[in-house]
């Protein structure tokens, strides 16, 4: 039996983040874990993933399904972005509860790195959350940029993906079922 949480985090520019979370989240239900799967910026059928998981016991989901800033337009993403931040420290609120109830779980919190890293979210706010979960939560966080050392040293696993070759350079589109 697991006594501690532990911190994980998958970064890079690489495919597979999200995977990897969705892999541990599937070994926890394997084994009658509960699992709270926060997703940002992905909507709830957009991935086969949340598709899947979806169909197990002991799964709960969160998606904040606004776009990134970096699909809006110039012009207009200064009063996106300030709208993102209420709605997104909303979205925060529901991570809080879950992470301060003292029953053992999996927390993942998908994309949060993006968020911290377009400052849509405080990066002292979610190193609170890191400090003060409950001591049995496991938590994973998902990005692309490298987190803040201060974020870092929170951490227990910190994985790198790197992508070193990807056939969306050649032209081929994200596929069904491999991407996404």
């Amino acid at each position: 039996m697991r006594e501690r949480g532990l911190v994980h985090i998958y970064y890079g520019d690489g495919k597979g983040k999200t995977t990897a979370a969705c892999g541990l989240a599937l070994r926890a239900a394997g084994w009658n874990e509960k699992v709270y799967l926060f997703f940002f910026f992905k909507s709830p059928l957009g991935h086969g993933e949340m598709i899947s998981l979806a169909k197990l016991k002991n799964f709960k989901k969160f998606c904040f399904t606004r776009q990134h800033p970096f699909f809006i337009k110039e012009d207009k993403r200064k009063s996106y972005k300030k709208k993102l931040k209420i709605e997104l420290n909303e979205f925060l609120k529901k991570i809080e509860i879950v992470l301060k109830t003292k029953k053992k779980k999996l927390v993942i919190l998908d994309e949060v790195l993006a968020a911290i890293d377009e400052n849509l979210i405080s990066k002292r706010k979610l190193i609170d959350l890191l400090k003060t979960k409950a001591p049995k939560i496991e938590v994973v966080l998902t990005g692309c940029p490298r987190p803040p050392k201060s974020i870092l040293v929170l951490a227990d696993y910190i994985s790198e993906i790197k992508n070193l070759k990807h056939p969306y350079q050649k032209g081929v589109p994200a596929r069904k079922g491999i991407e996404f």
